[in-house]
Order: structure tokens, then C-alpha cells, then sequence
């Protein structure tokens, strides 16, 4: 069973246009065995999206792909997609 939430965070980057910011949706799905407090869950990825929202990313932060690294390293996460929506751009990880 998984259990999924959704947030949203804007911040700067540095691409191959130089320096732009862009706004991020992450959503995060997290293992359980029936059922689960998403508040928890919300709670765990808006703490870390809280860190990087309205700041420059780091170099090692820069793609999404790198983003959905980050979150995944989060206990009991087993999938992140993270899109810039508006672009149509997308990146999943998933806990192998």
C-alpha cells in the first residue's frame, strides 16, 4: 500500500540559461501496511521542500531529477515525481 502527497516549492537555479527560478509540484508516496496519517507524510516533504523554497539551489539541486533524489531519501518513501507543470517537464525516482 502507498500513500501520496502533494507540494509545491519555488526557488532559483542555476541552468543552461544561467540563473532562473521555476516552481516545482513533488509528490511523494510512501510505504505502509494499511493505512497511513498523509498529515505525516505532508508534514515530512513540506519540511524539506521548506528548505529550499524562495532560495538559490545548490548546483547538486538543480534538476529534478536531483530533487527527486533528495526526497526519496526520505524514511518510507518508495516513489517522488517531481514536474514544472507549466513546461510539461518531468523527472520519477523510485525506491528499487
Amino acid at each position: 500500500m502507498l500513500t501520496g502527497v502533494t507540494s509545491h516549492f519555488s526557488a532559483a537555479h542555476n541552468g543552461p540559461d544561467g540563473i532562473h527560478g521555476h516552481t516545482w509540484k513533488v509528490t511523494a508516496w510512501f510505504s505502509n501496511l494499511y493505512r497511513s496519517d498523509a498529515r505525516v507524510h505532508q508534514a515530512a516533504l513540506n519540511a524539506i521542500l521548506a528548505a529550499w523554497d524562495h532560495k538559490t539551489l545548490p548546483d547538486d539541486l538543480a534538476w529534478a531529477e536531483d530533487i527527486a533524489f533528495a526526497v526519496g531519501q526520505l524514511c518510507g518513501v518508495r516513489e517522488v515525481e517531481v514536474s514544472r507543470d507549466l513546461d510539461g517537464l518531468h523527472a520519477k525516482w523510485k525506491w528499487s
